[in-house]
């Protein structure tokens, strides 16, 4: 499987976690959903690797019209997030995250030998991926809130 085909099917676990960071998960949340993105992946990895049989054709077909939903489903978990708090809406919709997200690990380890190194690898790396996104989100509320204090600083100071 390789050490970068982990590191690559895990930028969905930054991504997601840095809307789902922006959108209000508190500490506690967050550790268990970086638990989640790995756990999910790593288990996705291991069903696809152990019932899957590879066809080349359907996996193109497949992978362009994953990516299409995925990209709208995300967009929609981070759009519920902006509008409502994670911690007013069902926390459903955060939880099923890493569950959706590990369907692309499903499809596409197939074919690739199964060894427990490599199921290792891949829960590490899409938790240690899903932990620099909600790093990066938090990283995001610094920005804005120092472009806000000096926009209300300098608000002040030439009034």
């Amino acid at each position: 499987m390789g050490t970068s085909l982990a590191f690559v099917f895990s930028f969905d676990s930054l991504f997601a976690s840095i809307a789902l960071g922006l959108s209000g998960c508190d500490r506690a949340q967050r550790r268990k959903l970086i638990i989640a993105f790995g756990l999910c992946d790593g288990l996705a990895s291991v069903a696809g690797l152990a019932f899957a049989r590879p066809n080349v054709t359907m996996l193109r077909t497949l992978t362009n019209k994953f990516e299409a939903a995925l990209g709208i489903y995300l967009l929609a978990v981070f759009l519920l997030g902006l509008f409502f708090s994670v911690k007013s809406t069902s926390s459903t919709v955060s939880w099923s995250v890493p569950i959706v997200l590990g369907l692309d690990n499903l499809v596409f380890f197939a074919g690739a030998p199964l060894t427990v190194t490599n199921v290792i690898v891949v829960v590490l790396t899409s938790a240690a991926m899903s932990l620099v996104g909600f790093s990066l989100a938090d990283f995001f509320f610094l920005i804005a809130r120092g472009v806000e204090f000096h926009r209300k600083f300098l608000k002040k100071v030439t009034s």
